[in-house]
């Protein structure tokens, strides 16, 4: 399931506000592309989160005041 840096911020992003788990982009990625799949498969899945938003908090910034 392929996923653009876009939805990976985004569905990062959204995993901190909604959950307050500060990730990056790579595990933002692997959530986005969990989440398409989902929506067409039934089954428990499993993610591992390979990375944290420390790095990436300047990356982060444009879509933290973002309206999407």
């Amino acid at each position: 399931v392929e996923v653009n840096d876009d939805e990976a911020f985004q569905t990062g992003i959204e995993l901190a506000r909604k959950n307050g788990i500060l990730v990056g982009p790579s595990t933002g990625a692997i959530l986005a592309s969990a989440l398409k799949y989902a929506k067409n498969h039934e089954g428990l899945a499993v993610i591992i989160s390979p990375d944290d938003a420390v790095k990436y908090i300047s990356s982060y910034a444009p879509y933290v005041n973002s309206d999407d």
